[in-house]
């Protein structure tokens, strides 16, 4: 895969551990270069912070204040997004359809529904190390 493809956010350090870099990214939308934003209310922009593992001795090159490129492989983006939305929408929707048909009562299905996708969540906490592993973002200087 070659570097065009690869996703890329500019962001500002905003803290240096040893093992970790805190980044501010202003994330905007696809509506921000639109010449019509000013009347139009859709347009946003979001400050995210995200916080990248460094490896041993690279804390060093990167300061507070600093602007530095996040990256990540568009196949990781996917990832990131099956696991956030569509397995979640999945998981609601199957839940509320399997309900419905044992209950075949709308309000305790829904509820069902919730549940397993809180519960979905919940599981996605301890496993927190190796999403971060599988979702690698990458830093480097700008």
């Amino acid at each position: 895969m070659n570097s065009s493809d690869t996703i890329r956010h500019a962001g500002i350090v905003r803290m240096v551990k040893d093992d970790l870099v805190r980044v501010d990214l202003q994330v905007q939308s696809a509506c921000s270069t639109c010449h019509a934003k000013s009347a139009c209310s859709l347009g946003n922009t979001e400050l995210k912070i995200v916080d990248i593992p460094l490896g041993p001795g690279e804390a060093g090159r990167f300061h507070p204040g600093k602007t530095v490129n996040v990256t990540m492989q568009p196949s990781q983006g996917r990832k990131a997004v099956l696991f956030g939305y569509v397995f979640p929408a999945g998981i609601l929707v199957g839940t509320l359809f399997a309900a419905m048909a044992v209950t075949d009562n709308e309000k305790l299905s829904a509820l069902a529904a919730l549940i397993v996708v809180v519960l979905y969540y919940l599981l996605l906490i301890p496993l927190r190390q190796r999403m971060q592993k599988m979702l690698r973002l990458t830093i480097e200087k700008s």
